[in-house]
This record gives structure tokens, sequence and C-alpha cells, in this order.
């Protein structure tokens, strides 16, 4: 089934599984310019993959699915975010709970997972 307003397709790989793409774990503090704000929202990231993030904002917050974002992640850890590091993004899924709002984000083009991914270091 293709959406036409998702950047992506979803084919399932397996019976459980949809995606196309893996998702790796990964914890970082990001911002999200979500349009047509002017400011940045702070977040953290929680998995990635080469088709997009989901991402956790503290707060129950009213997103709507669709949305074009921008993407703003030190992926590297470093204390500055370069131009090289923002992403274009479009919101996909929005769950809320109690404490914090969760939005899983397509990115506008794959990315390649090892540029952003830091690999562990050898021993």
């Amino acid at each position: 089934m293709i959406d036409k307003d998702r950047i992506f397709e979803l084919r399932p790989r397996s019976a459980g599984e949809r995606r196309r793409f893996p998702r790796i774990p990964l914890a970082r503090a990001c911002k999200l310019k979500i349009s047509p704000r002017v400011s940045y929202r702070p977040a953290i990231t929680r998995d990635v993959s080469a088709g997009g993030v989901r991402v956790s904002v503290e707060g129950v917050h009213s997103f709507e699915v669709g949305t074009p974002v921008v993407l703003a992640v030190s992926w590297h850890g470093h204390p500055t975010v370069t131009h090289g590091e923002t992403l274009l993004a479009k919101i996909v899924r929005v769950d809320r709970d109690d404490e914090s709002t969760s939005l899983a984000l397509a990115f506008e083009s794959p990315v390649v997972v090892d540029s952003i991914v830091p690999s562990p270091r050898a021993a």
C-alpha cells in the first residue's frame, strides 16, 4: 500500500513487521521546528532509521499528521548543531500519554544511517 502523503512505501517485510528500514535505538537531545512556528521545541530521539525517526516531546501537544518539521540533532553528541545535522521531515504518526507526546517523523529523503549514528569505538 502506498500512501502518497508519506515519504516512503509501507511494505510488509514479514508477517509482523511493516517497516521498510530497520530501526536503531538512539537517544539524543534534539529540537523540532514545527511549521509554521518560528521557534524550536526541545525533544529526545528514541530510535532512528534511514527513513525516519521517533521522538518524544515532554507534555501533551496537538501535533497534526502531515505537518512539515525541521529536525535538528547533534547526532555525534557535539554541543552545537551544524546545518548538515538538520533534516526535513513530516509527522506521520502521533501518540500521546499523560506525560509526553511521541512523534514518528518520515524524512523527506532517506539518509545513510552510518553517517548519523556513531559506530562503536574499537577497544
